[in-house]
C-alpha cells in the first residue's frame, strides 16, 4: 500500500510539473541575454507595472494556465520586469513603453522584432506568439513596406498587408485602417473580415478616428449583422480607445459610458477595479 502510494505521488508531481504555466527566469537580464544567444531562444519579456490592475490580472490569471505555459516554455526564454524597480527602469526607457502590461519579443543581441501591450486571454497569448516568430522571420524591413505605401496608399489589398505588418510590430495603425475603411464599399464596411481588422487594431484607435466615429455611428447596422458577437468588438474598441484617449488626456463621454456599462456587466472583481480607475483617470 506503502509502495502504491509513492508511485501516486510520483504521477501526481510529474503531471504537476508538465501543467504549469509560464516559467519565468529570475537571473539578471545580461544571464538572459547569453542564455538566449546559447540556446538560440528568443525572449519573452512582460513589462509590468505592480500595481495595475490589468498586470496582476494577467499574472494571476493568463500566466498560470497549462496551455500558456507549453507554448512560451518550449518556444521562449520567459522573464519579467517591474518597469519602477531595478533594470526595469532603464529597459522600459530602452524600448519606449508606455503601456502596461507590454510583451516584448526580444533576440539575444537585445534587438526588439515585435512587441505588443494590453491584457490577452490564453488564446489571445498563444497567437500573439506564433505572430512573434512571423515577425522574426520576416525578411522585408518596414523601411520597405513604408516607401511602397507611398505608391500604393490606394490599394486597399497592400493597404490591408501593411496594416497587418504594422499591427504585428505593434506600430500606430489608426490613419490606415481609416484609410482602408474610405476605399472600400459600404456593404463591406460592416462585414466580417472588417471586424476581425478592427480586433486587430483596437489598440491604435482613438476617438478622433474615422474607423471608431464609423463603428459609434452605426452601432445599430453592426449589432443586426452579428448580433452578441459584436459586443465583444465593441467592449474592446471602446475600452482601448478609452484608454488611449485617457493617455492623450482627451475626453469622449460616449465612449466613456460604453466602457463603464461594460465592465458593470461583468463580474470578476478585477475588472470592476479596472473600471474604477479607468473612470477616475
Amino acid at each position: 500500500m506503502k509502495r502504491h502510494s509513492i508511485i501516486i505521488s510520483v504521477l501526481l508531481i510529474s503531471i504537476l510539473g508538465f501543467s504549469q504555466g509560464i516559467e519565468f527566469e529570475h537571473g539578471t537580464w545580461k544571464e538572459v541575454l547569453e542564455k538566449s544567444k546559447q540556446t538560440g531562444k528568443p525572449i519573452f519579456v512582460d513589462v509590468y507595472k505592480s500595481w495595475s490592475v490589468p498586470c496582476k490580472q494577467m499574472n494571476e490569471e493568463v500566466f498560470p494556465l497549462a496551455e500558456v505555459g507549453n507554448v512560451y516554455n518550449t518556444n521562449f526564454i520567459c522573464y519579467q520586469l517591474d518597469v519602477e524597480k531595478g533594470e526595469g527602469i532603464e529597459i522600459g526607457k530602452k524600448y519606449n513603453i508606455d503601456m502596461y502590461p507590454t510583451y516584448l519579443f526580444i533576440n539575444g543581441n537585445e534587438k526588439s522584432f515585435f512587441n505588443s501591450a494590453g491584457t490577452r486571454d490564453a488564446k489571445e497569448l498563444i497567437a500573439l506568439s506564433t505572430s512573434a516568430f512571423f515577425a522574426m522571420n520576416d525578411t522585408i524591413p518596414i523601411t520597405v513596406w513604408e516607401k511602397e505605401y507611398i505608391e500604393k496608399k490606394n490599394d486597399t489589398t497592400f493597404l490591408l498587408a501593411y496594416i497587418n505588418k504594422r499591427s504585428r510590430l505593434s506600430l500606430p495603425v489608426a490613419t490606415l485602417f481609416d484609410e482602408y475603411l474610405k476605399l472600400i464599399p459600404e456593404e463591406e464596411q460592416t462585414s466580417d473580415p472588417v471586424l476581425e481588422v478592427y480586433k486587430k487594431v483596437v489598440h491604435s484607435l482613438n476617438e478622433h478616428s474615422f474607423a471608431v466615429e464609423y463603428l459609434l455611428k452605426n452601432k445599430a447596422k453592426f449589432i443586426g449583422k452579428h448580433n452578441n458577437s459584436f459586443n465583444d468588438y465593441l467592449y474592446q474598441t471602446a475600452n482601448h480607445t478609452i484608454w488611449n484617449d485617457v493617455r492623450s488626456k482627451s475626453k469622449n463621454d460616449e465612449l466613456l459610458a460604453i466602457a463603464v456599462e461594460a465592465y458593470d456587466q461583468l463580474s470578476k472583481n478585477t475588472v470592476r477595479e479596472q473600471r474604477d480607475e479607468i473612470y477616475i483617470d
